[in-house]
């Protein structure tokens, strides 16, 4: 498995049950995290070698107790003592995780670890976007999710283009391989941020509109606590929420779908907060994942010929109108289909 940070919620886990100090309830979610969480066991024999020259129990464990290591006359610890005290930790850990039988929530976790593991960072991602308003209906969701015309987006890592057709009008907007955001409006005219100019309202959308898979995958992985919501012959879907200790996050409860077989992110729904309360939910419908040609997310491919390009440089004010023009047509494209 791919190492990540561990989880302080999971720390602290460790740290009570090696203080003989974690309810039985508790401990199963301390096994599951074990079980599931790549490098948790050679944390935790880390800390059992602290436990120990602090003189605390690792009882435990279903073994027999190691000598505590003591520090010979050259003042440093024997590294035959530490050695054994950490392959037995770890040995006993390892035994007692597997053991323990992998409850819904762990294996949960395991099948978003095999997708960021399968998770190609120079891969290109085709998806159907829609952003769902808090009060559309069904069918309007439905209509909306099955007209792949009208919004689709294309990512690769940090760099993504999208495109929307709405009344005869073509919206094409995106993030180059500089962090440089532009838009542009049947190629007529386009504007460019560089990465340290851009508006909040830009990077708002930007944020809520693209999709950084590995990125979220850790995501899930260190704030969510994941559950099985249902499974199907091809596909199983887990719903994520946000752990207690996780104070603020962009985004509520999140939905992805995993493919059994490839391990692929087929679809992800996801709640976006905004002053505490849920303002959209944005639906990710993959379509296709292939090798694209750099040009794709590069602005000149969707500008007509001589078409004038507004950056810094330009007039006072002109960006700034054109932002507003074009996040006006974003938001009706958003809500109207």
């Amino acid at each position: 498995m791919t190492s990540h940070p561990l989880p302080e919620h999971l720390k602290k886990l460790i740290d009570r049950w090696l203080d003989e100090d974690l309810p039985e309830d508790e401990a199963k979610e301390l096994y599951s995290g074990l079980a599931e969480t790549s490098g948790a066991i050679g944390w935790m024999a880390d800390r059992a070698l602290l436990h120990q020259w602090l003189g605390k129990t690792t009882t435990d464990l279903h073994f027999t107790k190691p000598p505590i290591a003591r520090i010979d006359e050259s003042g440093r610890w024997p590294v035959r003592s530490l050695l054994a005290a950490a392959i037995v930790t770890a040995v006993g850990l390892a035994l007692l995780t597997i053991a323990w039988p992998r409850s819904a929530s762990a294996s949960a976790n395991f099948r978003v670890q095999q997708a960021l593991e399968h998770c190609q960072p120079i891969a290109d991602r085709h998806y159907q976007v829609y952003v769902e308003n808090r009060n559309a209906t069904r069918r309007q969701l439905l209509r909306s999710r099955n007209d792949r015309n009208s919004s689709t987006l294309w990512v690769r890592g940090n760099q993504f283009v999208q495109q929307f057709q709405h009344s005869g009008e073509r919206l094409a907007w995106g993030r180059d391989a500089f962090g440089a955001v532009w838009f542009t409006v049947d190629g007529a005219t386009a504007a460019v941020f560089q990465p340290n100019e851009i508006p909040d309202s830009l990077e708002e959308v930007c944020d809520l509109r693209s999709l950084n898979l590995a990125t979220l995958l850790e995501t899930l992985l260190r704030d969510y606590k994941l559950t099985f919501r249902g499974k199907a012959h091809e596909v199983e879907t887990i719903e994520a929420t946000v752990r207690p200790e996780i104070k603020r996050s962009k985004y509520g409860k999140i939905e992805i779908e995993i493919d059994r077989d490839s391990s692929m992110v087929r679809r992800v729904s996801m709640e976006r907060i905004q002053n505490g309360r849920i303002a959209a939910t944005v639906h990710f419908d993959w379509i296709e994942t292939k090798i694209a040609p750099n040009s794709l997310y590069e602005l000149s491919s969707y500008l007509r010929p001589e078409a004038p390009i507004v950056d810094h440089r330009s007039p006072r004010g002109e960006r700034a109108e054109l932002l507003k023009r074009f996040l006006g047509r974003l938001r009706v494209t958003q809500w109207s289909r």
